[in-house]
């Protein structure tokens, strides 16, 4: 089943530049103007990752959360407010720059988008059923002055099913995220989809922490130092000159030489087992995940992601393989939530 979190960013409206306060929502962070979120769909709970929800109580799937009921917790925790710009502070006087909108029954809204400012890496969280769930997921959102980027991630875990729908202003549209498949089939047989197709080391990941979730390898003890499957890709990485466990490889981890951790292109050509090859090979996607050993966990949610991009591992950015999608016109952004 698929429930639908609707993003909605009043694309008419121009606010002033200047700084901006950074409100952390239990449903959503946005940049521009945003009135409120609806959320479509059933039994889902969705809430950002620190802080507390105003009023006490997450925002549930269906149902509507204002933009103005970000979180309680006060300056450098639910927001930061380097200026006070908004004429609504009437309704809560902790100096977020609200002012009334003018979408029908929206109340007010979060304005004053300025250059400088910045929310990098936050994470909206959905819960299934409670905010206690074990079967619970994220997307990344992050914005800097008009500028939006989010996408979906595998880097750490698959949790639930999840695909995010941007629609700008100029009438285009970006879809990234888990396809149509992985929405329509249960999580048993998505389970034992996975299992079925990586090989023998990597199934383990569809049983250790089932039913909830499919963990990243170098998350699993099996793969990290002292595991049985702890020399996984050691002796790979010598191969081009890196000296780096098994966890650090997938990882894109510091700790071995070079640093993986400051070399995308290293990394990235380890975990899709291409880095042995020519650049014009480490640049075709479809030489990818051909010659073991390889992060075939990563190239799981690769064969089953729209378009084929998906965040696998931290710098499956390298060469535009990722989730990520990035615009300074967003009109409104849904996340689709499987299950």
């Amino acid at each position: 089943m698929r429930h639908l979190f609707n993003l909605r960013l009043p694309g008419s409206e121009r606010r002033p530049r200047g700084p901006r306060s950074r409100p952390r929502l239990r449903a959503a962070l946005a940049v521009a103007a945003l009135s409120a979120v609806t959320l479509m769909g059933a039994n889902t709970a969705a809430y950002a990752a620190t802080d507390a929800p105003y009023g006490g109580t997450a925002a549930a799937v269906p149902g509507t959360v204002q933009a103005e009921n970000y979180d309680t917790g006060g300056q450098g925790v639910a927001y930061n407010v380097t200026a006070v710009n908004g004429s609504a502070n009437s309704y809560r006087s902790d100096g977020v720059d609200l002012e009334a909108t003018t979408d029908t029954g929206g109340g007010d809204d979060l304005g004053w988008t300025g250059a400088g400012q910045s929310c990098n890496s936050c994470r909206i969280y959905f819960y299934l059923g409670s905010t206690n769930s074990q079967y619970n997921d994220f997307i990344e959102l992050n914005s800097s002055g008009t500028t939006i980027n989010a996408d979906t991630s595998r880097v750490d875990a698959f949790g639930l099913p999840l695909a995010v729908h941007l629609h700008n202003s100029d009438g285009t549209d970006t879809v990234v995220g888990e396809d149509d498949q992985v929405f329509s089939e249960s999580r048993t047989a998505l389970f034992q989809q996975f299992e079925n197709s990586v090989p023998a080391p990597f199934q383990q990941l569809a049983t250790v922490n089932a039913p909830y979730s499919i963990p990243a390898p170098g998350d699993v003890a099996a793969f990290q130092p002292g595991g049985a499957d702890a020399n996984y890709m050691v002796s790979y990485a010598a191969s081009v000159g890196a000296t780096e466990t098994t966890q650090q490889v997938f990882g894109c981890q510091g700790g071995g030489t070079p640093n993986l951790g400051g070399d995308p292109s290293l990394c990235a050509g380890l975990n899709r087992c291409v880095a042995q090859f020519s650049t014009t090979v480490q640049n075709t996607p479809s030489d990818y995940y051909q010659n073991s050993p390889c992060n075939y966990y990563s190239a799981f949610w690769h064969s089953v992601a729209v378009g084929g991009q998906q965040y696998g591992f931290a710098y499956d950015d390298d060469n535009g393989q990722s989730s990520d999608f990035n615009t300074t016109d967003a009109q409104y952004v849904q996340v689709a939530i499987g299950w």
